[in-house]
């Protein structure tokens, strides 16, 4: 099982390192993930919810499940080093210039204004290490052995919640889909399929992107001209006398087109 999670997760950790989410908030995200799981589980089969019962199913410590159930939210601090050391540079006065704003600070060598600026935060993390991720989040420019913070915060570009939900809902699909598959749960197994091509010359991007959208709008036009003829909201005449239950249909799909790197073929 915790191959099979290492696995899975690297999706999600791909994710975390290329928008700057670190251990301490993805560990927080996940308590809450796992409480909010645990709680969904136990209201579906009426059963009694404790923060006992939390605990148990999920690993949390009770005393946070406890928090979660009274709707008490963590003080633990998830903040980053590296976006901490942004707001100590844009705060305190020594880091500042004439006019109030954060100035360049010298680079290089240990005890110059930045590794200083970085030990104000931590001495766990070596100045250069912050340096680099601050480069890679796009935070600061260098130039002469001085670097100058150009952004006072890091704003992930998935800031939109309703934007998060919706990507939520479509994983969560894809592995209730595959878990289902692997367990056999179904008579009948869903669909479940993907079709990669690695070795396609660049210059055909555009064509085969307009062509997999198109294709993909004319798909999704016919399964829902086909699948709501059997939907309650839509033909409830119909479908009145339908009294063995409700289903959910779900189908979900994706194309992408990435550059390959490395390929022995590449001109």
């Amino acid at each position: 099982m915790r191959k099979l999670l290492e696995i899975l997760l690297m999706p999600m950790a791909r994710f975390c390192v290329r928008h700057g989410v670190t251990l301490s908030e993805l560990n927080h995200a996940l308590k809450t993930a796992l409480l909010n799981a645990a709680q969904e589980q136990l209201t579906e089969t009426t059963e009694q919810i404790t923060s006992s019962r939390l605990s148990v199913m999920t690993g949390v410590h009770r005393k946070d499940s406890s928090k979660f159930l009274k709707g008490i939210g963590s003080k633990e601090d998830i903040v980053s080093p590296t976006i901490k050391v942004l707001g100590c540079w844009y705060t305190k006065k020594k880091y500042k210039d004439a006019d109030g704003k954060p100035r360049a600070v010298a680079i290089g060598r240990a005890g110059t204004d930045f590794a200083n600026l970085v030990k104000e935060i931590s001495s766990d993390v070596h100045p250069h290490t912050v340096l680099c991720e601050l480069q890679r989040l796009n935070l600061v420019k260098i130039e002469n052995d001085y670097v100058t913070p150009i952004k006072s915060s890091f704003i992930s570009s998935m800031n939109d919640e309703v934007t998060a939900q919706i990507i939520a809902r479509d994983i969560d699909e894809l592995m209730l889909c595959a878990d289902e598959n692997i367990a056999a749960t179904n008579e009948r197994p869903n669909h479940h399929t993907a079709t990669i091509y690695d070795n396609i010359p660049k210059e055909y991007e555009s064509e085969l992107r307009d062509w997999i959208n198109n294709e993909a709008s004319q798909l999704h036009k016919k399964i829902r001209e086909h699948v709501s003829r059997y939907d309650r909201d839509i033909n409830e005449g119909s479908l009145k006398d339908s009294k063995k239950g409700t289903i959910r249909f779900a189908f979900g799909s994706f194309g992408r087109l990435s550059l390959v790197k490395g390929n022995k073929n590449d001109s």
